[in-house]
């Protein structure tokens, strides 16, 4: 079993989000991206991302799939009162 550990830096907490958010939604993020020369190497870093970190467990896909309304459970509830907050995937918070 993994180690847990107290995050106190934010920055930490928006990777795994991200982390979180690709794992259960890779097809909406490879799908949403722009097509230029820069997209065969953008899935190619998202693909190693998810090699990388392929333990996540399934457990977490209630918080992090997109829902009909294009968002996660986790930005819906716990992001929406941080406005400010600004994501650069439509996925994870409201931009």
């Amino acid at each position: 079993m993994n180690k847990i550990q107290l995050l106190k830096e934010p920055g930490y907490i928006y990777d795994l989000n991200f982390i979180f958010c690709l794992k259960f939604n890779a097809n909406l993020y490879m799908n949403d991206l722009p097509n230029d020369d820069k997209k065969d190497s953008t899935i190619k870093y998202f693909k190693d991302i998810l090699n990388h970190f392929n333990d996540i467990p399934d457990d977490l896909y209630i918080f992090f799939h997109a829902l009909e309304t294009g968002r996660t459970f986790l930005a819906s509830y716990y992001f929406k009162p941080y406005t400010l907050v600004k994501c650069v995937h439509r996925l994870c918070l409201d931009n």
